[in-house]
């Protein structure tokens, strides 16, 4: 048996985050206003934190686990066990402007709990021959319990959102058969109820989810070093409800405003995979390729709306019609001695809509239709390099020296394709030295000072009554350097 438990405390500052006003807008100006090219991390960040105690994120985490297996034979019996409880804690500035914007009504604290608790049961067979099988039933249950308060607003206020439940029982089970010495087949199926629900003022509404996703394989050993595999398998994830658009505070004006949000449906995919995994130089080299297609429905994105009663900007869930992505993936692992170790991979990645009609898009351009646009946040290429050096420099002692180059192309930010997030390339180098059961590490991060944002989020300018369209930047870490210290025991 292993049981495992940890605690951690955070107290953070206000979230790294910045506005792009409305006035950088510069195309559609005249169906509501919108960025067209690479948006950039402002060289300022404008906040009004002076009304708070505290401004900023406080964190608890606790998790436990309990792992416990029997053996009896060929049969092997494993149950796995969690429970977890996260409080979050936010005091910010919703406006991310200079002054308190519509007299501090987006000056908020928020308190928000969420407690889990999963188990699992397992029987896995092998007694050494060609068949071996798995059969097993998993429960999972989360409860998040949500409150805002403006106590610095005109008119203060305290509102609850409706206390959200997810269940989910599955029901799985797997068989793998040596066809031959080379070839391998397995057939994978698991059975999936979710029931998602949240309970507002008027009422408990749910929503249920029954779904069965396949998975087959084969697998084809050419040599001892060296396999071809091939994969097909169906993905599935819930549906559920946009939570603050049932918030006490949220009138019922707004609900019939927006009525195609209050829900979103459950999302679908099929994945192809085929590949090949191969080992060389008596395990020195390593190269791995592979080839994939997806074929997505009901994708969930997100979007945003002001909405009345709200005084912080929630991303609502909606669903895209239909999504196409293939691409390529390498990776190469190589060991030329017994102090040096490179690692390369590197994937492409074609994302694109097949059809799919959002409301935005209608507003800015008179056709609701983004097919042919990429999918937002994907980059189409990225790649990793990585470096590691080791020498001994005493019978007990080993000097350590790592590179890491990290890359992303550039991605767009949401279905329209007209702003964009940059390319971004980072580097960052650790030295150190290792013995017995201490290591202490030098390092620097970011090495070049890249600041492009680390993320861009459809956001609003509250600087005026209308609201218009902005965009939120999160800043990226800058350079940074340290040292750390690590005992094992």
């Amino acid at each position: 048996a292993y049981l495992r438990v940890f605690y951690q405390k955070d107290d953070d500052g206000h979230t790294a985050d910045a506005l792009q006003p409305a006035a950088a807008n510069n195309c559609f100006l005249d169906t509501g206003g919108y960025f067209c090219g690479e948006i950039k991390s402002p060289d300022s960040v404008a906040l009004n934190l002076d009304v708070f105690d505290d401004p900023g994120i406080e964190r608890s985490i606790f998790r436990t686990s309990l792992i416990m297996d029997w053996e009896r034979g060929d049969y092997r019996v494993t149950s796995l066990s969690s429970f977890s409880h996260d409080r979050l804690q936010d005091q910010r500035d919703n406006d991310f402007l200079p002054i308190a914007a519509l007299g501090g009504a987006f000056h908020v604290l928020s308190d928000t709990e969420i407690e889990s608790y999963s188990q699992e049961l397992r029987v896995n067979y092998d007694d050494g021959g060609a068949l071996r099988w798995l059969l097993g039933g998993y429960f999972y249950h989360e409860q998040t319990d949500d409150m805002l308060s403006a106590p610095f607003s005109l008119r203060p206020s305290v509102t609850v959102s409706p206390v959200a439940k997810v269940k989910n029982y599955a029901i799985f089970g797997s068989l793998d058969y040596d066809i031959s010495q080379q070839l391998t087949a397995t057939v994978e199926m698991r059975g999936n109820w979710d029931e998602i629900s949240i309970i507002p003022q008027s009422g408990q509404r749910q929503q249920t989810f029954k779904t069965l996703t396949p998975r087959f394989a084969l697998s084809y050993k050419l040599t001892p070093e060296a396999h071809l595999y091939m994969t097909v398998a169906k993905g599935t994830k819930p549906g559920g409800f946009n939570d603050d658009l049932f918030n006490s505070a949220v009138p019922e004006s707004e609900r019939v405003r927006l009525a195609d949000f209050l829900t979103y449906a459950e999302e679908k995919a099929w994945n192809y995979e085929i590949g090949a995994k191969t080992s060389w130089m008596a395990g020195r080299l390593t190269v791995n390729v592979a080839g994939f297609y997806i074929d997505w429905t009901e994708q969930q994105l997100t979007t945003s709306f002001p909405i009345i009663g709200q005084r912080r900007a929630r991303p609502l869930i909606h669903n895209a019609g239909k999504t196409e992505i293939w691409g390529l993936e390498a990776e190469i692992q190589a060991r030329p001695d017994d102090h040096w170790n490179f690692s390369a991979s590197a994937g492409y990645a074609h994302a694109e809509f097949t059809a799919f009609d959002d409301e935005t898009q209608a507003r800015l351009t008179g056709d609701s239709s983004v097919a042919g646009n990429r999918t937002p946040r994907a980059p189409e290429f990225t790649f990793n390099l990585s470096s590691r050096f080791v020498t001994p420099i005493t019978e007990s002692m080993d000097l350590f020296l790592r590179a890491d180059v990290n890359h992303k192309s550039s991605r767009f930010v949401q279905v329209h394709n007209l702003a964009i997030i940059g390319a971004v390339t980072r580097m960052n180098i650790h030295t150190g030295l290792e013995w017995q059961d201490v290591r202490l590490t030098l390092y620097v991060k970011n090495l070049f000072d890249d600041d492009t944002p680390a993320d861009v989020t459809r956001f609003f300018d509250a600087s005026s009554r209308f609201m218009p369209r902005a965009f939120l930047v999160t800043l990226p870490r800058g350079r940074s350097f340290g040292a750390t210290v690590n005992y094992s025991f």
